[in-house]
């Protein structure tokens, strides 16, 4: 029997309220309730009788959370960042006593929204293949509690699989090579930014692709006009704009040029345009038509054929408009001229 009591008043002792006590002594100044919040949110509480507070804790949703607050003034802090947005929590603040009694705080509501909270999400820019490595890039984050970047690769466009393949703490560092990229491969990717709190946004998935491209004329916007597109037949784009017929499309032997006829001047010409600005330049300026043009492989000659002097022959000029040489005079009909691969002979018909 002795035992019991002495156990039974330790447990007393321990425990002297069973319950909380919620009388006033213990008020949340800060935020009030009702309040919308985000990222990392201060409570303030104002205790009576501080001077024998051991500790403060604050609870959300009947849950307590750390860290403790052990000095007046009591302030503790609660991360929204694990909450989803729209969602509204019940938080009060519990006060230990020396005498180990503990009283509680009126309850708060809190709506979370960290909507605008987010980082900026970032945006993948156009995804390069060159020498079997993508040049990948992405813009920079504004955001002043910027904390990284994680860039993902998969093999499927809703990103499935994903795989970290990066992960960049230097917010001005956007720019990543991936190496080993077979001809014909497809991946996709995307760059998630985080910040300092925790919250998170990402990018847009952006495909990456070492497919062929394509040329082809196509009418289906009024006029015969060229387009690009990949060799799976997607990411078309109308790269002439004119009604006039624009024909016959070729690439220069890195892409980044083509040459093509264009009747816009009411004649056939030689017109060559850089695929970055995309800006016709007019190479024959004849008003006879010229015809059949191609690149010669270090792509910075054409040979094409010009009715200037009474029948075809065979011609060539530079690429930036200049230099044009008569190769051919007879009286027959010369054309289909074509550059050996070293580019040191012309074959024609």
């Amino acid at each position: 029997m002795l035992v019991f009591a002495v156990l039974f008043g330790l447990n007393g002792c321990l425990n002297p309220n069973e319950s909380p006590i919620t009388d006033g002594r213990v008020q949340i100044i800060s935020p009030r309730s009702d309040a919308v919040v985000a990222e990392m949110v201060q409570v303030e509480a104002r205790v009576h009788g501080e001077q024998q507070v051991r500790f403060a804790e604050l609870w959300v949703d009947d849950a307590p959370v750390t860290p403790l607050a052990t000095i007046a003034p009591f302030r503790l802090q609660w991360s929204t960042v694990p909450y989803p947005d729209s969602s509204i929590h019940s938080l009060f603040v519990r006060v230990y006593y020396a005498d180990d009694r503990w009283y509680d705080s009126e309850r708060i509501r809190l709506l979370v929204n960290n909507t605008s909270a987010r980082p900026s999400a970032p945006r993948i820019y156009a995804i390069d293949y060159v020498f079997h490595q993508f040049n990948l890039s992405w813009s920079v984050s504004p955001d002043d509690d910027f904390q990284s970047y994680i860039l993902y690769e998969s093999d499927n466009p809703d990103m499935t699989g994903a795989r970290k393949i990066d992960s960049v703490t230097t917010r001005s560092n956007t720019q990543r090579i991936i190496p080993d990229i077979n001809d014909e491969e497809v991946r996709y990717y995307q760059v998630c930014v985080r910040d300092n709190y925790g919250l998170t946004n990402k990018s847009t998935v952006k495909r990456g692709h070492s497919l062929s491209k394509l040329l082809f004329v196509s009418d289906r916007n009024g006029g015969d006009n060229v387009y690009m597109c990949v060799s799976d037949g997607s990411d078309i784009l109308r790269i002439t704009t004119n009604g006039a017929p624009n024909v016959l499309p070729h690439f220069s032997a890195d892409q980044k040029k083509i040459v093509y006829i264009s009747a816009a001047g009411g004649n056939a010409e030689i017109m060559v345009m850089d695929l970055n600005d995309r800006q016709p330049l007019n190479i024959s300026q004849n008003s006879a038509d010229d015809d059949q043009a191609v690149f010669s492989p270090g792509g910075d000659l054409l040979a094409f054929i010009s009715l200037r002097d009474g029948n075809p022959e065979i011609y060539t000029a530079d690429v930036s408009g200049g230099g044009i040489a008569r190769l051919t005079s007879n009286s027959t009909n010369d054309h289909s001229p074509q550059f050996s691969v070293d580019g040191n002979y012309i074959l024609f018909v």
